[in-house]
């Protein structure tokens, strides 16, 4: 499972502004028509239920909203660019890099449902020729260049949003105990190492569904996968050690590796 992203943000750049002027037949010399550009892209977060990892991002480095387009003459505005959506699982935090030489980060924001939220704001569109004119210069040969979007380095760390999250050492009974409670079916048997993913499955009452998961077993080894997805029983509301017996020093690790 992919839970962790790292990307580069470029919001669109504001469209320039037009130099134009009204020519007509009997009118040399008229006014200044150019338009304004069209604004960039933004770029937004937004929560989708469906998604349950940041798999769809694995490969992609940079995420960018269109330009706005260019002001053209009779005072018509440039198109805006397109915005940009970033569906992400539901409890994903989304951090922003500091600056190059800290690496330190900023809490942005976190997702807990489907409302879009802003990341990166696109740039505004530059200001025509038509906008430009005051009683002094009345046929002003100036625009404006549109605006550089907003950029920035953000990670996403998707956290499961889960009611119970159960803990133990391989081998320790928390696949068949999973299996007991709920309808999840995880691979069962005699020998250790069997759950290499977090498993998931939900307990109906009548008036309420509980989410449950189960980390890998726990072990003070190198790249041992219950500690690596650990994090994941942050956002559960009880959590389950299945111990085995007075020597089991689960906690100990946990304590030790945070």
């Amino acid at each position: 499972m992919k839970d962790k992203i790292k990307l580069l943000i470029l919001a669109g750049s504001g469209g320039d502004g037009a130099i134009s002027g009204i020519r007509k037949k009997f009118i040399p010399r008229g006014g200044p028509d150019g338009g304004d550009g069209g604004h960039g892209g933004s770029i937004y977060i937004i929560g989708d239920k469906n998604t349950t990892s940041l798999t769809n991002y694995n490969h992609i480095k940079i995420i960018n909203a269109n330009n706005g387009y260019e002001g053209s003459s009779g005072n018509k505005k440039g198109k805006k660019g397109k915005d940009k959506y970033i569906a992400v699982p539901l409890g994903t935090k989304i951090l922003k890099k500091e600056n190059k030489e800290n690496k330190e980060k900023k809490l942005l924001f976190e997702i807990f449902d489907n409302q879009k939220k802003l990341i990166a704001k696109g740039g505004r569109g530059g200001k025509g020729n038509s906008g430009k004119a005051n009683s002094i210069v009345q046929y002003p040969l100036l625009a404006e260049k549109g605006e550089k979007g907003e950029q920035l380095e953000i990670e996403m760390n998707y956290l499961i949003l889960s009611d119970v999250a159960i803990v133990g050492r391989p081998n320790s009974g928390k696949s068949t105990f999973l299996s007991k409670i709920t309808n999840a079916r995880p691979k069962i048997n005699i020998y250790p190492y069997t759950t290499i993913r977090i498993e998931t499955g939900t307990l109906e009452t009548v008036k309420k569904e509980y989410k449950i998961i189960e980390i890998p077993g726990i072990e003070n080894k190198k790249n041992n996968l219950g500690l690596k997805y650990l994090k994941h029983i942050e956002r559960a509301h009880v959590i389950v050690f299945l111990c085995e017996g007075e020597n089991d020093n689960t906690i100990e690790i946990i304590k030790e590796k945070n």
